[in-house]
């Protein structure tokens, strides 16, 4: 705040001036300068304290930005959580989901497994019983050879001539039975062309 020059030459001209009369004047010019300085002071004060005013306002308004900064991360945060929480719930269902699936895997490895060794043991037992009757089948053949050999021996087969006769009448009724196949494998392939050019004029 400016005051005018003129008021302090008047002041300064009334103080340079002698006499009982210009004591009043002096008064009230000291009273208008202090009146002066209380304002400047008053003045001062105000600009201080708007001064504080416009700091303290620069501070809310890094306060408020500051709180919004923390609202703003808290919903982050928040739906971080959120989100962190829904995979955790997605992790869970699938780790148990899996599980279900080994265990399923394994009940069905592990019924095909006795499947598997059941019929196996079922073929085995099949076979065992296949190999015994072919084993009961052959001491019996073995048994009735026996049989059939001491039923020719007991026919008079002993002695060595009787076999001789026997071996002989073996080889020639084996060698009648040649030339009849021979005779036979003979006739076929003389009869087999006239065969199939009849068979073919049939055809056509």
């Amino acid at each position: 705040m400016k005051f005018p020059s003129e008021e302090g030459s008047e002041c300064s001209s009334v103080t340079s001036e002698s006499g009982p009369g210009s004591r009043g004047q002096a008064h009230t010019c000291h009273n208008s300068n202090n009146a002066a300085l209380s304002l400047k002071s008053i003045f001062s004060e105000l600009q201080e304290h708007r001064e504080n005013l416009e700091r303290m306002k620069d501070k809310l308004e890094g306060l408020k930005s500051l709180q919004q900064e923390v609202t703003y991360l808290s919903h982050a945060l928040q739906e971080e959580r959120f989100r962190c929480e829904r995979l955790e719930e997605q992790i869970n269902d699938l780790t148990e989901l899996h599980q279900n699936e080994v265990e399923n895997l394994k009940q069905t490895i592990t019924d095909m497994e006795e499947k598997v060794q059941y019929q196996s043991e079922d073929r085995l037992r099949d076979i065992h019983e296949m190999l015994e009757s072919c084993q009961t089948k052959i001491c019996k053949m073995e048994h009735q050879q026996q049989q059939h050999q001491q039923y020719v021996t007991l026919e008079g087969l002993d002695n060595s001539n009787a076999r001789a006769l026997v071996v002989k009448l073996i080889n020639v009724v084996l060698t009648v039975l040649q030339v009849i196949l021979l005779l036979v494998a003979t006739g076929a392939g003389i009869m087999m062309p006239f065969l199939r050019t009849r068979y073919s004029y049939f055809v056509l």
